[in-house]
């Protein structure tokens, strides 16, 4: 268990190493996700070279709780982060509000960054996300395991996926009795970040790093449409999309996601050593 003391927060953060000399991936969370959520890609990646490192955010279990979180806060804690862990020239994959944090995280220090990884994600707040969101909000403010799963499972997985794991929910129930209030508090500030962001579609044309735009054909949190529109801002981009996917794509097709991904930062290996 390891913490970092930064400027304005004490964060919760896991490195997993390979070798000293290895490449760096930056695992970045889903906003109700903690690092533990990266497990099976941080042993997937460490046996293919990579070293790891994932943190939670400020509001994140662990971390420190604030009455108050901006994107700007986050991407500020994870530059101090990686500057207090001496990793340079990291991957960064972020899936749905920590794709959020690498996309800002990449236009402010892009040339500290070899590449960019965003999974089901978005640079603005659309009348449909906002809705959902604020839903999420309600479900957080009952401040009930059963009751807020009941309210987020239908946003997040893919009816089939539900089906074929019918005991996805009672495992994710288990493990979230343990938590106390403050997991609660600290999602309904993050949905108010949320809740604020603005369209910054503009600075994404700044983006010069090779970004790899991933979307789930099926996800109805963030669809299709707003990862063919970061892809169409970032030159740099490759865009693929997933099928028979909803927002937990990562989760739902593991195997699929861990070879996109794979085959991204290995293509830029080989360039790299050409």
């Amino acid at each position: 268990m390891s913490y970092a003391l930064l400027e304005n927060s004490r964060i919760y953060y896991q490195v997993t190493n390979y070798r000293d000399d290895a490449p760096w991936i930056v695992f970045l969370n889903g906003i109700m996700s903690s690092t533990s959520s990266w497990l099976a890609y941080q042993r997937f990646f460490m046996t293919k070279g990579y070293n790891i490192v994932c943190h939670n955010y400020r509001n994140q279990f662990k971390s420190s709780h604030s009455e108050v979180i901006t994107f700007d806060n986050h991407v500020d804690d994870l530059h101090q982060l990686l500057e207090s862990l001496h990793i340079r020239d990291p991957h960064i994959i972020g899936v749905s509000y920590g794709g959020i944090i690498g996309l800002k995280y990449a236009i402010k220090y892009q040339k500290e960054i070899t590449s960019l990884s965003v999974i089901a994600t978005t640079h603005l707040i659309t009348n449909s996300l906002k809705n959902t969101v604020k839903a999420w909000y309600d479900f957080a403010c009952f401040e009930d395991p059963k009751l807020f799963l009941e309210g987020v499972f239908p946003f997040i997985y893919h009816p089939q996926f539900l089906e074929e794991n019918p005991t996805l929910f009672e495992d994710a129930l288990k493990s979230m009795k343990g938590l106390d209030k403050s997991f609660y508090k600290g999602q309904t500030v993050l949905y108010n970040n949320l809740l604020k962001l603005k369209d910054f579609s503009e600075q994404l044309n700044e983006i010069q790093r090779p970004t790899l735009v991933i979307t789930a054909s099926d996800d109805i949190v963030t669809p299709h449409e707003l990862g063919l529109a970061i892809h169409k801002r970032i030159k740099s981009s490759e865009l693929l999309s997933i099928p028979n996917a909803a927002h937990g794509v990562l989760i739902e097709k593991e195997a699929v996601a861990k070879t996109i991904l794979l085959g991204f930062l290995e293509k830029l290996r080989s360039d790299k050593d050409v």
